[in-house]
């Protein structure tokens, strides 16, 4: 029961379209996403994607990719309920109290943000593959009330959601096809954190939140090892295994959000 704020039901779906156009790949598409947490219904929310895609490969063996994307996240919840009374005295002979009760239902505000994004990607060898990336997320709000969890949720939704901040991210992945279906994935990222409207809390004692508006630092580091089956099987296509191993350092102005951990993590999936 410790733990009942996890709990969401989600409904995903996604149409995406594929064209030449001059050499270049276009790939556009649209994804929404209904996301209901049943102990946490202030969050439960609508989510949409729209993106545009270029991928241009060379002869060199080198693949540039463009993207941008809008985003939009619209919450059902509602996020607090303001009342208040007032009292008085009646005209006449015989004096009276009355009282009045005023409520305001505030609605939690939109978010909406921009994403840029440049890949560059390039082979090596007949195996090994390397790619750099830059990645701009931009706020489309001028404001907003909007804050994360107080708690240590480790969970992006909860603990860090992504439309709660502005971002530069600067990221770079090796890949490596091993023998007997095995494939290695080292990656690391470095990315700028401006939050919208949430502010620091610089200790424990401090509760005004003098350090200003939140703003991190977060520097990670990514190992991946999946094994892939093929089955000869009509039904299922590929059959993967995978470990994984994460390093995070985050460092905030905020004392609540400076932290480091690393954890790792298995897990299995299948294509039919």
């Amino acid at each position: 029961e410790d733990y009942n704020y996890y709990d969401y039901n989600q409904l995903y779906g996604y149409l995406s379209s594929f064209f030449n156009l001059n050499g270049f790949l276009v790939r556009a598409g649209y994804n929404y996403r209904y996301r209901d947490y049943s102990n946490f219904p202030d969050l439960t929310n609508n989510q949409h994607y729209a993106f545009v895609q270029l991928n241009k490969s060379f002869q060199t063996r080198t693949s540039v990719i463009i993207e941008s994307d809008i985003g939009y996240k619209s919450f059902t919840g509602q996020d607090y309920l303001l009342s208040g009374t007032g009292s008085g005295k009646g005209r006449g002979r015989n004096q009276t109290n009355t009282t009045t009760a005023t409520s305001e239902i505030e609605e939690i505000p939109s978010l909406s943000q921009a994403i840029f994004l440049v890949r560059i990607t390039q082979s090596l060898h007949t195996k090994i593959g390397l790619n750099v990336q830059y990645r701009k997320q931009i706020s489309l709000n001028a404001d907003a009330n909007f804050n994360n969890a107080n708690d240590y949720y480790q969970d992006e939704e909860l603990f860090d959601d992504p439309f709660s901040y502005e971002s530069d991210s600067y990221a770079s992945q090796l890949t490596w096809v091993l023998p007997w279906n095995f494939q290695a994935k080292i990656n690391g990222a470095f990315t700028n954190k401006k939050y919208i409207s949430e502010f620091a809390y610089t200790s424990i004692e401090d509760t005004v939140a003098v350090g200003g508006i939140r703003k991190d630092e977060q520097t990670s580091a990514n190992f991946n090892l999946t094994k892939k089956f093929f089955p000869k099987k009509k039904w299922l296509q590929t059959f993967n295994l995978f470990v994984n191993y994460a390093i995070i350092l985050n460092k905030s102005n905020s004392y609540w959000y400076d932290y480091k951990n690393n954890y790792i993590s298995g897990g299995f999936s299948w294509k039919f």
